[in-house]
């Protein structure tokens, strides 16, 4: 039986806060890896004429928690998400939301 969307989105939301749990703080580390874990990120359908999957604002409140540019840390974000295999494209669109295409 084919897994259920909200099962699926569960399990996209499971796999970026496992990829942005805190590494110690050192010199030099992004701003992504310093970020506080149990964001409480949204992760939806956008509207239509975005042409996603799935969209999140999670860039735009680790901005604010950091202090800093959300489109910037979007795009540090859009690098690191990339190394989930869901994904087959990211797109950054400003002010730092993330869009989120999911391979077939």
């Amino acid at each position: 039986m084919a897994q259920s969307k909200k099962t699926f989105v569960q399990e996209i939301r499971q796999n970026i806060s496992r990829l942005l749990e805190p590494v110690p703080a050192t010199p030099g580390t992004d701003m992504v890896s310093q970020a506080q874990p149990c964001l409480d990120f949204s992760l939806e359908e956008p509207p239509a004429k975005f042409n996603a999957d799935l969209s999140t604002n999670l860039a735009l409140l680790l901005a604010k928690q950091r202090k800093t540019n959300p489109k910037i840390l979007a795009e540090e974000l859009s690098l690191k998400l990339s190394a989930l295999p869901c994904f087959s494209k990211i797109e950054v669109v400003p002010p730092g939301f993330l869009n989120l295409h999911i391979k077939d």
